[in-house]
């Protein structure tokens, strides 16, 4: 037996000795093939469980192509109606008037459009001294379509009975609510024009929009009342005033030539009226104005757009055809807490209405728990309602990104980091084009829950452009099929939209089926062509009202078909998508010869937890950028207690480590975002004031007015530009770092330096006069890029 040992043993030795380094080898030839090959493969088949290759196909099919490929000057078009476009959704529906006698056949008793009951109303001292009106609400009641239709009969008899005819106009100015877009509909049915005004606008740009219309009817809400009343003092051709009911009762008493009437009264008025046959049947052609939209006035006064009912028509059909197959029609809810006198919105409920989607009313003060208008322990709309879809705005999923974010990053490090793995893994499943039903169980159903009230699957979003992270983060951790589209007030909101098998990110969709595009020439064309975007259609209108016809140069005739030229530079793919790449009037150029996109910059820099709002100021006579920071008051509180030990930034806004750290923070967002080096803002002034449509700075869809905040801020843009920025003091004077390091050499040439100066002490005297001129040229030659303040801030 010991011999047998020790002979096993022996030829064992041999053999591992022999065979050693084949054995490791293969070991290693195994182990790269698991790592490198096998768990991608794994983590592949992962990704690709439950691929479908036909929806794979609708992802990546062709969505849109040039009508004429011999001629690249040519408009693309949707691939569906590349021989003809489509401008009406069916037979019957020709004007705005024929919707509602088309509802109330198909609809009569479905509910259509609710709000919530005002239960009470409390004042709210805030920390700062301000008082809040906080609102304690029920649950939402909804009218059907017959009682809306009685409603619009009713005041559209009213408005006649005021002497109204067709072809007049009325005002709208006022939030959003039903009895808006009911005297909408009753001034359709007449053909009557509707005027629309911001309810936010200041004082004067209200009175610009009165006087400019020449309305004689305006039609309001209870809580503007006090304030049209002093606006009306200066306007004479004003002679009713109609006003919504509100929580507080109000009597106003006529004045000045001016009858004020309850909208209950009008109603009243109308059903007792005796109007003609003639007239009251009368309805208006496609061709007629039906509204004159106001913009919001982010480039100066308010201009009003001419929009017939033919252009609202087509606009809709489109939007119908590309979005609504996501929605079933008889069960699904729509929250509507936009301005109505937004384009975007009145298109949406307008649409809503049309095809039987009950409607929940709502407003950016009630519309979450955290709402300004919400007392603490109640519910906001969106709890309330728990709708299906909703249209927005950029700004406002960037702030649910950031603060989602937030809430993320305070969690412990497990589930942080529990949360960014299965968000990647879900994210790339989305890009596969690929649903992740049991991540949606286990995680992100809960965040559609905490934030949209747990229902949310389809959103429209147009208005600006929306970043690809936020897009991502919308549809992965929010579970939202996002419809991103194109379109301005001078298109009825009509371009393009994504269609809901578009995976990508960044861009705009392809051409309505009611529209085509075209691009004017640009100075790139590669990859891809690029161009100013031409949209061109029906849904095109007609031009610009009264004193704004002078810019209706951007309105022009192309082969038969009406174009509106929008000023934004657009990149067609192969597939018929569109990006927004830049602005015309966004694209600033430095002094140095560099092109700077403001919007591209503030996006990125409005990731910053501790930024609001944001606005970057450039100069064709300045070689750098500077920027304002409205803060966003909560995270820079805990920023300053964290890193500068006080609660009170307001204190610090002029402190030089403060500035210099916030600078620090913007330009590293600037890195990750990819912006360039000279887009980077070299200065940066961070203000105490909120940026709110309230305040005049941004819109109602919160775009910055660039003109509003240069005057506003103009001494604080030229602080910025007086001094150089402490990178160009660096690179002339030396880092403080050099010098220490240097210090040896530094004390020579000061001991030369002093040596010098005593030497030509008498001739600098001689000279003092002479020295003290060239001073000053020189003084005046370094001031002189700070001197045309009125292209600091491009208008956009």
């Amino acid at each position: 037996m010991p011999d047998l040992s020790r002979i096993f043993e022996s030829a064992l030795n041999t053999a591992f000795k022999r065979f050693l380094v084949t054995i490791l080898k293969t070991t290693l030839v195994c182990l790269i093939a698991f790592f490198f090959v096998q768990i991608p493969t794994i983590g592949r088949f992962l990704m690709t469980i439950g691929k479908d290759d036909d929806r794979s196909k609708k992802q990546k099919r062709l969505r849109a192509k040039i009508v004429d490929k011999n001629d690249p000057s040519s408009p693309y078009r949707a691939v569906e109606v590349v021989d003809e476009l489509k401008y009406i959704p069916e037979d019957g529906i020709h004007t705005l008037a024929d919707i509602p006698d088309l509802t109330i056949k198909r609809f009569a008793d479905r509910e259509t459009l609710g709000v919530r009951e005002i239960l009470n109303v409390e004042d709210e001292t805030q920390p700062n001294g301000k008082v809040f009106k906080k609102f304690i609400l029920g649950e939402y009641k909804f009218t059907t379509y017959k009682e809306a239709h009685e409603h619009i009969l009713a005041i559209g008899k009213g408005l006649l009975s005021l002497g109204l005819k067709q072809g007049d106009r009325i005002l709208l100015f006022a939030e959003t609510r039903p009895e808006w877009l009911l005297t909408a509909f009753a001034a359709f049915r007449h053909g009557i024009t509707v005027v629309t005004l911001y309810s936010t606008l200041g004082d004067e740009a209200v009175r610009h929009g009165i006087t400019e219309s020449e309305v004689e009817v305006i039609v309001t809400s209870t809580e503007l009342v006090p304030k049209l009343e002093k606006i009306l003092e200066k306007t004479k051709k004003v002679h009713h005033v109609i006003y919504f009911p509100g929580f507080k009762q109000i009597h106003p008493t006529d004045k000045n030539d001016i009858e004020f009437h309850s909208l209950q009264q009008l109603e009243e008025k109308g059903k007792q009226a005796n109007i003609d046959g003639f007239i009251l049947n009368k309805r208006p052609k496609p061709q007629d104005i039906a509204v004159i939209m106001y913009t919001s006035g982010s480039t100066g006064a308010p201009k009003g757009v001419l929009i017939t009912h033919e252009n609202i028509i087509a606009a809709m059909t489109g939007q119908k055809e590309r979005v609504f197959p996501m929605v079933d029609l008889e069960t699904h809810v729509y929250i509507a807490y936009l301005p109505l006198a937004h384009i975007l919105e009145l298109c949406c409920e307008l649409l809503v209405y049309y095809s039987g989607v009950k409607c929940g009313y709502s407003s950016p003060q009630t519309l979450t728990d955290q709402s300004t208008a919400i007392k603490r322990g109640q519910k906001g709309d969106l709890q309330v309602l728990r709708p299906h879809l909703m249209s927005c705005v950029p700004t406002i999923l960037d702030r649910i990104h950031k603060t989602v974010n937030e809430k993320i990053n305070q969690a412990n490090f497990f589930q942080r980091h529990l949360f960014y793995l299965c968000y990647k893994i879900k994210v790339k499943r989305l890009e596969e084009g690929l649903d992740s039903p049991h991540l949606d169980n286990l995680i992100f159903k809960k965040f559609n829950q905490l934030v949209l009230g747990g229902r949310v699957r389809t959103m429209l979003c147009g208005g600006a452009v929306l970043s690809e992270d936020t897009q991502r983060f919308v549809q992965a951790a929010l579970c939202i099929t996002l419809f991103q589209g194109y379109g301005l007030t001078e298109t009825c909101a009509g371009g393009s939209i994504a269609d809901q098998h578009d995976i990508s990110v960044g861009r705009a969709g392809y051409p309505l089926v009611c529209c085509e595009m075209r691009l004017e020439n640009w100075d790139e064309d590669k990859p891809n062509p690029r161009g100013e975007i031409l949209i061109g259609g029906k849904m095109v209108a007609v031009g610009y009202f009264a004193e704004a016809a002078k810019e209706n140069v951007n309105f022009k005739e192309i082969n038969g078909t009406r174009y509106f030229s929008t000023g934004d530079i657009g990149e067609i793919f192969p597939d018929g998508t569109i990006k927004i790449v830049d602005r015309k009037k966004d694209l600033i150029k430095l002094r140095g010869g560099e092109y700077v996109s403001l919007t591209k910059v503030e996006m990125a820099i409005g990731k910053v937890p501790i930024v609001e709002n944001c606005c970057l100021c450039a100069s064709s006579s300045a070689e750098y950028t500077v920027l304002l920071v409205s803060p966003n008051q909560k995270n820079m509180t805990s920023y300053t207690e964290k890193h500068f030990d006080t609660k009170e930034w307001q204190k610090l806004i002029d402190d030089e480590e403060f500035v210099g750290q916030v600078l620090k923070d913007v330009q590293e967002a600037c890195r990750k975002g990819g912006i360039e080096r000279f887009e980077t803002p070299q200065r940066v002034r961070i203000v105490p004031d909120a940026w709110t449509p309230e305040t005049g700075l941004v819109t109602d869809a919160l775009k910055l007015k660039r003109k509003a905040i240069e005057l506003k801020y103009q001494d604080d843009i030229d602080t910025l530009y007086k001094d150089e920025p402490k990178q160009k003091q660096n690179k002339k004077g030396g880092s403080s770092r050099t010098k220490s390091s240097n210090s040896n050499e530094t004390n020579d040439n000061d001991k030369k330096q002093k040596s010098s100066k005593e030497e030509n002490k008498e001739n600098n005297n001689q000279k003092k006069d002479s020295s003290k001129e060239d001073n000053e040229k020189n003084e005046q030659q370094a001031k002189e890029p700070t001197d045309v303040a009125q292209d600091v801030i491009a208008d956009k």
